[in-house]
């Protein structure tokens, strides 16, 4: 039990300094997902994701703070299931994404919303934690990559990071805690309201 306490502790420190180091990046320029163009059909991180978030946390002064709390909040009904998830839609915050976030409770998630539909990737830039991916267009989801690692080396330069790129021109991305998208049954054909 001291165990869970003490790890509980040393949690809500780590977080505390994720967030206090991150609030005087929030407005400085972030490295966008990737957009647009032919990226790496590199789609995959590897293993090693504990020595990955261990050495992340590590760098916790570089990182950004998670926004999800600080974003607007929005329902979404998946399967008969209801999510309240975080609104991305200005270029900054769909920049930042979960980028700094420790975790993601199992009903939460990020939205991020495109104004016109398009072919878009994303990387994992920053990310501590695993995570599902599901691209949407027009309400109905078109893909799912499940299961995306945190990058395995946080050292590696923004070039060699992996890119999940969307199977369609989509108008949201949908990001939820890795496992959801397979608990949710959410999978292509999948409506989102």
């Amino acid at each position: 039990m001291k165990k869970v306490v003490s790890f509980a502790i040393v949690l809500v420190i780590i977080v505390s300094l994720l967030l206090i180091a991150g609030i005087w990046r929030l407005n400085q320029n972030f490295s966008p997902p990737y957009e647009g163009g032919e990226p790496s059909d590199s789609d995959t991180g590897g293993g090693g994701q504990e020595e990955a978030i261990e050495s992340i946390v590590k760098e916790s002064d570089q990182l950004p703070a998670c926004q999800l709390a600080t974003l607007p909040q929005q329902d979404l009904n998946i399967n008969d299931q209801v999510l309240t998830v975080g609104v991305a839609s200005s270029s900054a915050e769909r920049a930042q994404g979960l980028s700094g976030c420790a975790a993601i409770s199992t009903n939460s998630g990020l939205l991020f919303t495109f104004a016109e539909p398009k072919k878009t990737a994303f990387w994992m830039k920053d990310m501590l934690i695993p995570i599902d991916i599901i691209w949407i267009s027009n309400g109905v989801v078109t893909g799912v990559n499940a299961n995306v690692p945190p990058p395995a080396d946080s050292s590696a330069p923004d070039s060699e990071l992996a890119h999940y790129v969307s199977p369609t021109e989509v108008d949201h991305v949908l990001e939820l805690a890795a496992g959801q998208a397979a608990h949710l049954k959410i999978d292509t054909g999948t409506e989102v309201q």
